[in-house]
């Protein structure tokens, strides 16, 4: 069971995004949770085909962000 981030945070774990380039051409980023320690680490979300590179967590209202890199030439970048 994955935690809430208010939860989470008050047990001192980590939030943190794989931008997926060992899959390319496919970028199946995903986003990640952890111990403070790396260990038991737990996917909250996967299959982010827009090369996730930013994360931001609201406790106060239990919402995760991520912004996505896109590709730079298309200027398709998004929140």
């Amino acid at each position: 069971m994955v935690e809430s981030p208010l939860a989470a945070a008050r047990t001192g774990r980590l939030y943190l995004l794989d931008v997926g380039r060992s899959t390319y051409p496919e970028h199946n980023g995903r986003s990640l949770t952890c111990r403070s320690d790396g260990s038991h680490i737990q996917e909250l979300i996967t299959n982010i085909r827009s090369l996730p590179n930013g994360l931001a967590v609201d406790t106060d209202h239990q919402h995760i962000y991520w912004t996505n890199m896109g590709i730079p030439a298309d200027n398709d970048g998004s929140i």
